[in-house]
């Protein structure tokens, strides 16, 4: 799939923290020509920043969707509904389910939210507490920690769509998460392609 991109909004998509993108996307709509997306931009943001019983309060509902969506690979022995229902849940709050497929602008604002989510989490990959070993005892070399990542990017987009029967359903997350990854790390390709030979 062909995801467009508007420079327009290539400051908003690249900045991470939520109290800067909401004014770098209040100074857009009103500087910038809508392409149509707008509204969209706007309700995805709101959604993923917005708690659901305290609406003052900024979080990130998209960083939960990051993880739990690759941990359905554990749950790989027992395909249920249930487990179906909570995936399309996840692609439900991001706007996957819930987007025009005919319209390759909504489609692309939906992806580069997605990557922005995706290279949110990626900064939280690294550092003393982030895929620990021996029951957390020991702390995981940089390589161990971006094995760990390449691992939950290849579960979003291999792993999960392809044991769930839901490629085609979650192929817009599953490209901006991948796409976000080999961004984000200068040797991430090369590290997913690893690890994807060893799951084959």
């Amino acid at each position: 799939m062909e995801y467009l991109r508007n420079t327009s909004w290539d400051e908003f998509y690249d900045e991470l923290e939520p109290a800067k993108r909401r004014e770098i996307m209040e100074r857009i709509l009103t500087e910038a020509e809508d392409d149509g997306a707008n509204e969209l931009r706007q309700s995805l943001f709101k959604d993923r920043h917005t708690a659901p019983r305290n609406a003052v309060r900024d979080v990130d509902n998209g960083i939960w969707h990051m993880i739990v969506v690759p941990s359905n690979m554990k749950l790989q022995y027992r395909v249920t509904p249930g487990t179906k229902n909570e995936i399309r849940k996840s692609m439900k709050a991001l706007g996957v389910a819930t987007v025009d497929r005919e319209d390759p602008v909504s489609v692309s604002a939906v992806y580069w939210e997605i990557r922005n989510i995706a290279k949110r989490y990626y900064t939280t990959c690294n550092g003393p507490k982030y895929a620990r070993k021996l029951f957390g005892i020991l702390q995981s070399s940089d390589a161990e920690q971006l094995r760990k990542t390449a691992e939950d990017v290849w579960a979003c987009a291999i792993g999960v769509p392809e044991h769930y029967k839901m490629v085609e359903e979650m192929q817009i997350f599953s490209d901006a998460v991948r796409d976000a990854f080999f961004d984000f790390f200068d040797d991430g390709e090369r590290v997913f392609n690893l690890v994807m030979q060893d799951k084959q």
